[in-house]
């Protein structure tokens, strides 16, 4: 409906806008009136006629109005018109555009497939040419979020683990505005997943790419298993050979430099722990050994209803330092509690199968005490070790428990050593002590003290004192540290 007023901004019949008010006063308009622009049932604006003296409209200026108004919603029709045919075109062209490249990744896509395929090359090479194709940074991971190969220059960060462990969970392809993760999966479960960093912006033809490799991963990441999972049968009887002390010496050291291994070097062994599958924990420990020389294996002891031990031969002389090392390497490997029992050294083939019994006997001892949370060797035990070790140094065993006290008497000419003999001999007080002792109270006190600096927090805890007063009683019959 048209609208005439002969003042504009003094006139209140109508809804005024700022916008419109403010156009009205720059340009010193008085009079006006607007007709509507329609274009079928739709209005898409007003065509306005105005005049800075007050005057006002005839009929025929209204209806002049109106035929021009209608003209002019024809020509902007129009123009939205060309406008939306024009952003359809566009659109058009860049889908073909896309269309185009992908069809022609997609050549590139086979043609790299099938090469990695019938050459019989290694993942590496599978992500080196995807990344020829894609744009961006590619790696793929195991099933425990190590990364096996990587092409571009992928480095892995915790925001990349955090998408590669949700697509391995999951088996879905997980994305971010930059990152992709496809889960490598055949029916027999999770092989790995392999994920893109694409710092442009991941495509959905850069997923359709990564997806159409996910089969070609699968069967390298297949073929790789099988080949680890034969090698990992060798270095099971390998060990079962070495442990039972039966095959002759001179084939088992050339057996040993087949797997790349030194038995001739003083050398550590170990049983390992864990609430995982047998295999996985044999696997996941000669992953940790493999980067010290070491090797690892399934043992069987033939023992009833007796479940394979995972054994792990590393190079050196230290069990404990050995024993720590491996745990923590595994923990971080498998994000799983593991327990590492270590014996030896051990040279050549021989005693060998009296230290494993000894790392057996260990790791038994260590998981009904503490789970899977212990790893050491006998020493850690105290006088557990003493009692379950073979052949074990009973000096060595004194020696670890009161040479920090007995050092320090020879050191200050202290009578410490005899202050907690007498600790141990009564009810742990100081007042009992300082009767037997004939001393004061206070200076019993004072060497509690000490004796906490040098035995530690814990020297009068049930276990401890158990330990020392089984050392004292060793010592006071000549075995262990000389006062």
């Amino acid at each position: 409906m048209p609208l005439i007023v002969a003042r504009y901004l003094d006139d209140d019949a109508f809804t005024h806008h700022t916008k419109l008010d403010q156009a009205v006063r720059e340009e010193r308009i008085t009079a006006a009136a607007a007709v509507p622009l329609p274009t079928g049932p739709r209005i898409i604006g007003a065509l306005i006629a105005a005049n800075r003296d007050e005057r006002t409209f005839s009929l025929s200026d209204v209806e002049l109005l109106r035929i021009l108004g209608a003209h002019a919603a024809l020509a902007i029709d129009r123009v939205a018109v060309a406008e939306e045919r024009d952003q359809a075109l566009m659109s058009l062209q860049s889908d073909n555009l896309e269309l185009t490249r992908g069809q022609a990744a997609s050549v590139q896509v086979h043609n790299t497939l099938a090469r990695v395929l019938l050459t019989g090359t290694q993942l590496s090479d599978l992500v080196t040419g995807l990344v020829e194709i894609i744009e961006g940074q590619l790696a793929v991971f195991d099933r425990d979020v190590r990364m096996l190969a990587e092409a571009g220059g992928f480095t892995p960060t915790e925001h990349t683990d955090e998408l590669v462990r949700s697509a391995a969970a999951t088996h879905l392809t997980q994305t971010t505005s930059e990152l992709a993760a496809v889960p490598v999966t055949t029916t027999t479960g999770l092989h790995g997943v392999l994920c893109l960093r694409a710092p442009a912006g991941v495509t959905r033809s850069d997923i359709q790419v990564i997806e159409r490799a996910v089969v070609t991963a699968a069967i390298l990441l297949l073929r790789a298993e099988a080949e680890a999972g034969a090698a990992g049968f060798r270095r099971d009887d390998f060990i079962n050979d070495l442990v039972s002390g039966k095959e002759n010496p001179a084939h088992l050291m050339q057996r040993a430099a087949k797997l790349k291994f030194d038995v001739r070097s003083p050398y550590t062994i170990h049983v390992v722990r864990a609430d995982l599958q047998d295999r996985r924990i044999a696997s996941l420990a000669h992953e940790a050994a493999r980067p010290k020389n070491g090797l690892a294996g399934l043992c069987h002891r033939m023992q009833p209803d007796e479940r394979p031990s995972a054994v792990v031969l590393l190079p050196g002389e230290d069990a404990r330092k050995n024993s720590l090392a491996l745990a923590e390497a595994m923990r971080r490997a498998s994000d799983a509690e593991v327990s590492v029992a270590g014996a030896g050294p051990v040279r050549g083939g021989s005693d060998v199968r009296r230290f494993f019994e000894e790392a057996h006997a260990c790791s038994d001892a260590m998981l009904r005490l503490s789970g899977y949370r212990l790893s050491g060797t006998m020493d850690d035990l105290g006088f557990l070790g003493l009692v379950l070790g073979r052949d074990k140094n009973i000096h060595a065993f004194v020696e670890g428990a009161l040479a920090p006290v007995v050092n320090y008497d020879a050191e200050h000419r202290t009578e410490l050593l005899h202050t907690l003999d007498a600790l141990l001999s009564t009810d742990g007080g100081p007042t009992a002590a300082a009767e037997l002792l004939h001393v004061h109270v206070s200076t019993v006190k004072q060497r509690m003290q000490r004796l906490q600096r040098l035995l530690g927090d814990d020297w009068r805890s049930v276990d401890r004192t158990l330990e020392l007063r089984l050392a004292m009683k060793l010592h006071r019959i000549g075995v262990g540290a000389s006062s």
